[in-house]
């Protein structure tokens, strides 16, 4: 077991942490096995065989979010999947959506993370910007939902716990780059 950090590709034996630094693009060239694999923001991931991983997190920073490209491999997740998401600038909404189901919204520390105590999302009907209303409205529900999109405000960084099965359908579905929607 190694803990691996940089290089062209994942190497061909089990690997401890791994963490993909933002900038770099590294390829999966070989079944590989990992118990846990952190993408930073402007990271990419190339998945050209089978990778195992226990915990996935993705990331995403005002710079950019986590990439992934799927090239014929296959994505396994044994335990969790979860994106980080630091709201640098706490004095602008951002836009947030994920191509699969969030179950739970923590804190940095671990702490669940309440809507409209630690975090406020705000939906946007259409219908009412053309009658010239406001467009903008509080959510009424209080976890992102799967291909909705939000503005979201957060006075610091927020985890996003994904649903493990919506997660691999969203990778292994895609044949091109997923850039996983996070926000923009």
């Amino acid at each position: 077991s190694v803990i691996w950090r940089a290089a062209r590709s994942i190497p061909d034996e089990e690997v401890v942490a791994t963490v993909i630094q933002s900038g770099d693009s590294i390829n999966v060239d070989n079944a590989v096995e990992a118990t846990s694999l952190k993408i930073q923001p402007q990271a990419v991931l190339n998945l050209n065989d089978n990778l195992t991983v226990s915990d996935l997190t993705l990331t995403k920073n005002q710079n950019g979010s986590s990439a992934f490209h799927n090239n014929g491999g296959t994505l396994h997740i044994v335990n969790s999947a979860k994106v980080e998401v630091d709201f640098e600038r706490s004095d602008l909404w951002n836009f947030i959506s994920f191509p699969f189901s969030i179950m739970a919204v923590k804190t940095i520390s671990g702490n669940n993370a309440v809507h409209k105590t630690n975090y406020w999302m705000k939906t946007y009907d259409a219908g009412k910007r053309a009658n010239d209303e406001p467009a903008w409205h509080y959510a009424t529900e209080t976890l992102p939902a799967k291909n909705k999109g939000y503005i979201m405000w957060a006075p610091s960084s927020l985890v996003f716990e994904a649903n493990v099965t919506d997660v691999l359908n969203a990778f292994n579905a895609k044949t091109d780059e997923t850039n996983l929607g996070l926000i923009h």
